[in-house]
């Protein structure tokens, strides 16, 4: 590191500097480029508002967030390896610094202040590598100092510059180690406030989805509650039709019975008009004989041989008649008697 010149190294930082100034674009542009990718698929899920595609959207909902779940803990880890990496750095550094120290109370001043300028801009660069953040204006003033004054000692060996090198190597030293502190504080804070925004939107994610599935829940409670309703009404009309029917059926039945009453006292009257009609034939009936009687008396008178053989064919007549009568009775209440059970049957 001694036999470089102080404008090798300037340009070999120059040219760090710019390379990491490069990558630190391109990262910017990467990330700016999947937040803008992230927020179009966003907007696009929030199109679609139907049911079906809501259970869709929700399982790929619930595979980014288990992706960006994972994303964040290799993130956390990657963050863990790099401030390892820079802690392993930092102490080679203090390392390197030590032993530059060293090499300052050994050698000659101006020798002594190179070394040491070299050693604290190879550690700044290094420091920024580590960190891969944009160096600010004071630590590239650091480094060109630095390099000027390595420039310096090399042309001019007298004390006082010497002694004004080591107290610019000191400063030098001092700033560094705030530029590490302020270097690495803005990407943890960018780092914090990252994970934050995600964890917001995974929560406002999660909130939609609970908000979506209650809407959803709350049109098929409305929709069950109609079809109940609907069900229910069809239940009632179907009683007022049975209810109808029955109302229809009991009117039938009671005329039915009502014309059956009718009949039955229809055809007792007939009874009753065939009982008496039979009654007056009979009382007819018994008038002649009564007469034939008298006739026959009175020819028995004017015959009295006569009178005995003819009241002994009257008796006969007489008691022949009386069995038929009595017949003739026994068959009307025959059929009177099974007219009676039939009525009954009917009923």
């Amino acid at each position: 590191m001694n036999c470089l010149s102080p404008s090798l190294i300037l340009g070999l930082l120059q040219q760090q500097l710019q390379q990491q100034q490069q990558q630190q674009q391109q990262q910017l542009q990467q990330q700016q480029q999947q937040q803008h990718h992230q927020e179009q698929q966003h907007h696009e899920h929030q199109q679609h508002h139907h049911h079906r595609q809501q259970q869709q959207q929700q399982q790929q909902q619930h595979h980014q967030q288990q992706q960006q779940q994972q994303q964040q803990q290799h993130q956390q880890q990657q963050q863990q390896q790099q401030q390892q990496q820079q802690q392993q750095q930092q102490q080679q550094q203090q390392q390197q610094i030590a032993a530059a120290e060293r090499e300052v109370e050994a050698e000659q001043p101006a020798a002594a202040a190179a070394a040491a300028a070299t050693a604290t801009a190879a550690a700044a660069i290094a420091t920024a590598q580590a960190t891969q953040a944009t160096p600010t204006p004071a630590a590239a003033a650091a480094a060109a100092a630095a390099a000027e004054a390595a420039a310096a000692a090399e042309e001019e060996d007298s004390t006082t510059y010497a002694q004004q090198q080591h107290k610019q190597y000191l400063q030098s030293r001092q700033q560094q180690q705030q530029q590490q502190q302020l270097l690495l504080r803005p990407r943890q804070q960018q780092q914090q406030q990252q994970q934050q925004q995600q964890q917001q939107q995974l929560l406002l994610r999660f909130r939609q989805q609970q908000q979506q599935q209650q809407q959803y829940l709350l049109s098929r409670q409305q929709q069950q509650q109609q079809q109940q309703q609907q069900q229910q009404q069809q239940q009632q009309h179907v009683q007022q039709q049975q209810q109808q029917q029955q109302f229809i059926l009991s009117r039938q039945q009671q005329q039915q019975q009502q014309q059956q009453q009718q009949q039955q006292q229809q055809q007792q009257q007939l009874l009753l008009s065939r009982q008496q009609q039979q009654q007056q034939q009979q009382q007819q009936q018994q008038l002649l004989q009564l007469i034939q009687q008298q006739q026959q008396q009175h020819q028995q008178l004017l015959r009295p041989q006569q009178q005995q053989q003819q009241q002994q064919q009257q008796q006969q007549q007489q008691h022949q008649h009386l069995r038929s009568r009595q017949q003739q009775q026994q068959q009307q209440q025959q059929q009177l008697w099974k007219h009676q059970q039939q009525q009954q049957a009917l009923r």
